[in-house]
């Protein structure tokens, strides 16, 4: 991969990078990684957690006990549900405890950040890149978000994923990437309209 133009050479940029910000941006993404992974120190069990999140724990518990799409209620599927979409449960189940869950979503955050932050750089130069990654990086409210069992952080990085990956395909199209590309962003904003229902306003933009 070719890295003096920035952003893993997916755009073509306005602003050759220079390394040391391009190096400073990924230390920003690692920094943001470390602060959301914190809360794995904590002993969380999934019965400390309520509201939706018993929601989403008791239909992955009903999935990985074979009741299909409805709750697993002590040792007694429930009645089947369509209250809220199949993606989040599908993830815990296969996710398979906590630590899982909280390095998952803190990943994909701090490869949103990253990318981003590289992306602005190539576009805006180095300090616009720099700022927007630290901004990313230490925002309260996704922080929290990456250590909670709720649907936010998963969806938010697939969907801002997703986005990035169109834009590229817009401005500077590979032709040997394309039909890999379109299906990655495919995915990816098909797998956010299954966590959350809001998702399909943008897959209908993405399309």
């Amino acid at each position: 991969m070719k890295w003096r133009h920035g952003f893993l050479d997916l755009v073509e940029p306005v602003h050759p990078v220079a390394t040391r910000a391009r190096l400073f941006i990924a230390a920003i993404a690692v920094l943001a990684l470390v602060v959301r992974l914190v809360p794995m120190l904590s002993a969380i069990t999934w019965t400390d957690l309520g509201g939706d999140s018993s929601y989403y724990i008791q239909h992955a518990d009903g999935l990985r006990a074979g009741c299909g799409y409805a709750s697993l209620v002590g040792s007694h599927c429930a009645p089947p549900d369509a209250f809220r979409p199949p993606g989040y449960p599908l993830f815990l189940a296969l996710a398979h405890g906590i630590p899982a869950v909280f390095v998952i979503q803190s990943v994909l955050q701090a490869l949103v950040c990253w990318l981003l932050g590289e992306f602005v750089a190539s576009w805006w130069g180095a300090s616009a890149g720099v700022i927007t990654a630290a901004l990313l990086a230490t925002d309260v409210p996704s922080i929290l978000l990456a250590s909670m069992v709720m649907t936010e952080a998963l969806f938010q990085s697939l969907i801002a994923l997703a986005i990035l990956l169109e834009m590229r395909l817009l401005i500077r199209p590979p032709e040997r990437w394309k039909p890999g590309l379109a299906l990655l962003i495919g995915f990816f904003f098909a797998v956010g309209a299954i966590v959350r229902s809001n998702g399909a306003l943008f897959a209908l933009v993405g399309a």
